[in-house]
């Protein structure tokens, strides 16, 4: 039997949607669409583990892992089938168009309160992997 292949999402602005402090409506059909295929669920964010588990314990949400939850962070960046994030660019072999791509971010949703790239998960990993 082969392993169980991990579709990542992020949380913030992809599942839950700030602005009214929810889900998004089909965040649900997404999540069980996905898992009806036989693929995990990972929730895959910088805000704290806890309180995702927390809202997703409240809302019905049922992801397979958070990471950053009980430690399982491994080496930092999750291997998985397939990422969705309201941030990502898709690399499809054209660097003028990822470049395209990333400026338009830059220029329509800049990041609010920027304070560099700093760890912001698992309060017991230390960001300078000491």
């Amino acid at each position: 039997m082969s392993q169980p292949q991990y579709v990542s999402l992020d949380f913030d602005r992809t599942i839950w949607d700030t602005d009214n402090n929810k889900p998004y409506d089909f965040a649900w059909d997404f999540i069980d669409a996905l898992r009806t295929r036989g693929l995990k669920i990972l929730i895959h964010s910088c805000n704290h583990a806890s309180w995702i588990r927390k809202m997703c314990e409240e809302h019905n949400l049922r992801p397979d892992m958070i990471w950053g939850e009980d430690g399982n962070v491994g080496c930092g960046k999750p291997l998985v089938v397939a990422a969705v994030d309201d941030r990502a660019v898709a690399f499809r072999g054209d660097w003028r168009a990822a470049l395209a791509d990333v400026l338009e971010l830059v220029e329509t949703k800049p990041v609010k309160h920027y304070r560099g790239p700093v760890y912001l998960g698992n309060q017991h990993r230390p960001a300078n992997n000491e």
